[in-house]
């Protein structure tokens, strides 16, 4: 209760009416945008140590590393996976249809 009413900014008889999920929604976007600021620091710290002269440059690690804490790239999904989640959607898209 206290997270709820001092860092998501919710008055009480807020927090009490809301469903779980909604809360839960709340949290997630809270920790994303504080993901965000602290990425936004460590790109300010890390051109500060470019510009420091008593930094060796060859010694520190890339960008990526330093903000995101990890070299590895974005790996795309595979082509199995595309394939699993199309005939789950349209499956989705059918039921849906049968509703209305």
């Amino acid at each position: 209760m206290a997270f709820a009413c001092g860092e998501l900014g919710l008055r009480l008889h807020d927090f009490y009416d809301m469903p779980w999920c909604e809360y839960l929604i709340m949290c997630f976007a809270h920790d994303r945008i504080q993901n965000d600021e602290w990425k936004k620091i460590r790109f300010i710290s890390y051109h500060n140590l470019l510009g420091s002269p008593n930094i060796d440059t060859k010694k520190l690690p890339s960008l990526n590393k330093f903000v995101n804490g990890t070299d590895a790239k974005i790996k795309k999904a595979s082509q199995e996976i595309k394939e699993q989640f199309s005939k789950e959607f349209e499956e989705y898209n059918r039921l849906i249809k049968n509703k209305k």
